[in-house]
C-alpha cells in the first residue's frame, strides 16, 4: 500500500475541504475514486494528532501516480499540511535519488515520461489531452533539452504539442 500522512494545521475543518475534492464519508473514513483509472483512495482522520492518512494500492499506472500527486499537492495546500510520504516510494529518478508520491515526484515523472517517449520514437502514436484526441502521427525522438512537449509527423506536417495532461499512446498498424 502507498501511504501518505498529512499533518494539517487548518482551522477551517477538514470535511468541507475533502468534500470539495470529491471525497465522500463512509463510516470511519473518506473515500474518492480516481478519474484516470477507477482506483479508490482512502483517507482516515486522526483528529487528536491533526493527521490524515491517505492509502491506496501500490500497483497503480503512471497516469494514476500523476493524478495522485496533484491531489496530494492540492490537499496539502488547502489543509495547510506537511507531507510525510516515506511509505509511498515509487522508484528512483535519473540520478538514483528516491522518488515518492509527493517528494521528488516531478523529477521522477519527467524521467519516466522521457524514457517512455524515447522508447516510442519512430512509431505511430496518438496524443490525447483528457478525453480528446489531438493528433495521430509518427513520434519524433525528443531532444535533450525538451522536457515538456511532443513532436509528431502528421498528414499536415510536423506538429508540436505541449501542455498539461497530455498522454501518448502507441497505435497498432493493421
Amino acid at each position: 500500500m502507498l501511504t501518505v500522512t498529512f499533518s494539517y494545521s487548518t482551522t477551517r475543518g477538514i470535511s468541507p475541504i475533502l468534500f470539495d475534492h470529491g471525497f465522500t464519508f463512509h463510516d470511519d473514513h473518506y473515500r474518492k475514486t480516481l478519474t484516470s483509472v477507477p482506483i479508490d483512495i482512502v483517507l482516515k482522520h486522526h483528529n487528536s494528532d491533526h493527521n490524515l492518512i491517505l492509502t491506496c494500492e501500490d500497483d497503480i499506472p503512471f497516469n494514476c501516480c500523476k493524478e495522485l500527486y496533484y491531489l496530494v499537492d492540492e490537499l496539502a495546500t488547502d489543509l495547510s499540511a506537511k507531507i510525510d510520504d516515506k511509505k509511498a516510494l515509487l522508484g528512483y529518478d535519473q540520478q538514483g535519488e528516491p522518488a515518492y508520491l509527493y517528494h521528488g515526484f516531478q523529477k521522477w515523472a519527467n524521467y519516466i515520461d522521457k524514457a517512455r517517449q524515447r522508447s516510442m520514437a519512430g512509431t505511430n502514436v496518438e496524443i490525447w489531452q483528457s478525453n480528446k484526441r489531438l493528433a495521430r502521427g509518427i513520434l519524433v525522438p525528443p531532444t535533450v533539452d525538451n522536457n515538456d512537449s511532443y513532436t509528431l509527423i502528421t498528414s499536415e506536417g510536423e506538429q508540436i504539442f505541449s501542455g498539461d495532461s497530455l498522454t501518448v499512446y502507441p497505435v497498432e498498424e493493421r
